[in-house]
């Protein structure tokens, strides 16, 4: 997990507070959407129905941004959002804030891997309520570290909190995974000593996804990475 200072937290925390109370002034006003019913189906999509695009590593910045984003399409009327991930990982905390906020949603979440979601990119996935990947889609899932940035000296117990912290993050990681798939305490605690991997198969029997298909996203095509989305279609 990345260790960010107190001054970009703050920066941070301010962001999704501005976005979450922007998602829950809209709450009451957003309709219930009628979508496709299957992630695969290449079916005219509704005009509600917004894609993102995340393929960022996941640190304060780039969890702003997609929570800013997401909070704002929410402000829009949009009611069904699909959110294409590509992470090699990065902060365990902010994967986590962008998984709790994504879940606090008033709208469907189909989130989609299409070739590679590694560590704590699979903590953003798992929020969607429809997962779908690709034929040659790969999940990668490891032991979780904290990073130390910076020169500063640590006392025995900064190192105790640090550890207190991690220790907790992790349990939450947990929680999520026993919550969202069907992956046995064993590869969970496998998970604790070296890296694993899951081809689209092998996510599926572990509940990692719900069905294995290509994207197809209709036109207009313009899909843009954070902040850029593909536009609201008639």
């Amino acid at each position: 997990a990345d260790c960010i200072s107190a001054t970009r937290r703050q920066i941070v925390l301010a962001a999704s507070a501005v976005a979450l109370t922007s998602v829950l002034a809209a709450r009451r006003g957003v309709a219930s959407a009628q979508t496709a019913p299957a992630p695969g189906d290449a079916s005219p999509a509704t005009a509600s129905r917004h894609y993102i695009s995340f393929q960022a590593p996941i640190n304060e910045a780039t969890s702003s941004r997609l929570i800013s984003t997401a909070g704002g399409l929410i402000q829009k009327g949009v009611d069904d959002i699909h959110l294409i991930v590509g992470t090699g990982g990065g902060s365990v905390a902010a994967a986590l804030l962008i998984y709790a906020f994504l879940r606090s949603l008033p709208a469907k979440l189909t989130t989609y891997n299409l070739s590679t979601i590694q560590s704590a990119g699979e903590i953003i996935f798992l929020a969607g309520e429809r997962r779908v990947c690709s034929q040659n889609a790969i999940f990668m899932f490891h032991p979780f570290k904290q990073t130390l940035t910076g020169n500063a000296s640590l006392t025995l117990d900064d190192f105790r909190d640090r550890q207190t912290l991690l220790s907790m993050d992790l349990k939450r990681v947990d929680d999520i995974y026993r919550e969202r798939t069907s992956l046995s305490a064993a590869q969970m605690e496998e998970f604790r000593r070296h890296a694993v991997y899951f081809d689209a198969v092998a996510a599926r029997a572990a509940g990692i996804i719900h069905e294995i298909a290509p994207l197809n996203i209709p036109p207009p095509p313009n899909l843009g990475n954070i902040p850029d989305l593909v536009q609201k279609r008639p």
